[in-house]
């Protein structure tokens, strides 16, 4: 009798270990709030840029699927500030405290026209593959690598 107890109880708190440490969050109907902010760049392509600042907003119509509302500003070093304005598309699965994503599209409503590599750096994301851990703690979300880079770390808020 002690040992189908004791196997029980282990039974028991192995369920509730593996529920609080793999349960997956319920994005459906739920909006975030992502700014960024880009200086320093060290790549050619990106040298005539002084910084980039992108708010972005997520929405999870369901868990499988996500809208990325981009808009922010470029400043070019030369002090011309252009504005930027698109929408991402994405289809998700998410495991765990994991989200993959396949970018599906990307449509602009504000192109930035006198930057035409971060138009294609931006189009670039149709049909890519992206997967990122994320945590949430209360109305702050955090997306984070395996690798820990930190161009994939991001913290957003619920709105």
């Amino acid at each position: 009798m002690r040992l189908v107890l004791s196997f029980t109880t282990l039974l028991l708190v192995a369920v509730i270990v593996y529920q609080w440490k793999y349960e997956e969050y319920d994005f459906s109907g739920t909006r975030w709030h992502c700014s960024e902010t880009q200086m320093g760049f060290t790549s050619k392509a990106y040298g005539n840029y002084d910084k980039i600042e992108e708010l972005t907003t997520i929405y999870f119509p369901t868990n499988g699927s996500a809208l990325y509302y981009q808009s922010g500003t470029l400043t070019h070093k030369n002090g011309d500030i252009e504005p930027f304005e698109l929408v991402v598309t994405s289809k998700n699965k998410i495991v765990a405290n994991r989200i993959e994503q396949t970018f599906t599209s990307v449509d602009w409503s504000e192109k930035p026209l006198n930057s035409p590599l971060f138009i294609r750096d931006k189009n670039s994301a149709v049909g890519y593959e992206s997967e990122l851990n994320y945590y949430i703690d209360g109305k702050k979300l955090y997306f984070f690598s395996k690798s820990g880079s930190e161009e994939d770390n991001y913290a957003c808020h619920k709105v």
